[in-house]
């Protein structure tokens, strides 16, 4: 059953990590006019910081019409450290040493904010025909296809169950397919059996995962391709 709601939910366009640095929540950039969405909760009194990291090898210019009294900012290296300091959402630009500009959108939040998000570049390849296996595997790579749409999801569950925890990740449209990347945590006290031959949808492919037993307090991932 929980296979079936899960599907019911990708399809019907329920909607972003993987790992302060290993539970960072890595964003892929495509390019300039793609905003970066970064969530902040709004609190004066508290010293934590939430932490960009960028691709570059330092950070050139920070473009911000936000006042010092709305948002702290201090930049180390690569990174930046933003703390919300009034409740209130806007746009953020972030020039790299490779001169390359980089949007972020600040969204203030009640709850589940980032606490650390790692910017990376999505490659890219020539546009070839391929088949749902080269997707899938393109996918499990991190391979942006040339003229593929990649959609990043939020960091919201999709779907729970005695402790284990689907999420959305992405979303790849590539010429006939549509192609899904999954996170399967298990919060549970016991191992759980992922079992690609339950997956069933209207126009499925082709699933894959990178793992089969997911024992307690581990997470793995999913790959599906429908034929859209």
């Amino acid at each position: 059953m929980i296979i079936f709601v899960l599907l019911f939910l990708l399809l019907t366009g329920q909607q972003q990590e993987t790992n302060k640095q290993d539970n960072a929540r890595i964003t892929l950039y495509t390019d300039s006019n793609q905003a970066i969405m970064i969530k902040l909760i709004c609190d004066s009194s508290s010293n934590s910081s939430t932490v960009i990291e960028f691709p570059e090898n330092s950070l050139q210019t920070v473009v911000s019409g936000w006042a010092s009294d709305e948002l702290s900012v201090v930049a180390k290296g690569n990174r930046l450290f933003l703390r919300l300091l009034l409740d209130k959402s806007g746009f953020f630009d972030v020039i790299g040493s490779s001169d390359k500009l980089y949007r972020l959108y600040i969204e203030s939040v009640k709850e589940k904010p980032d606490l650390s998000v790692k910017i990376e570049f999505a490659q890219k390849q020539p546009q070839i025909k391929i088949t749902a296996v080269e997707l899938v595997k393109a996918m499990r790579m991190g391979v942006v296809l040339d003229g593929a749409k990649v959609i990043r999801y939020s960091n919201d569950p999709l779907y729970e169950m005695d402790g284990i925890k689907f999420y959305a990740l992405y979303s790849y449209t590539y010429g006939f397919y549509l192609g899904y990347i999954l996170r399967v945590e298990n919060h549970s006290k016991s191992s759980y059996e992922i079992d690609v031959t339950r997956f069933r949808s209207d126009g499925l492919l082709l699933v894959g995962t990178t793992t089969y037993q997911l024992p307690p307090g581990q997470k793995g991932y999913v790959f599906c391709v429908f034929y859209r």
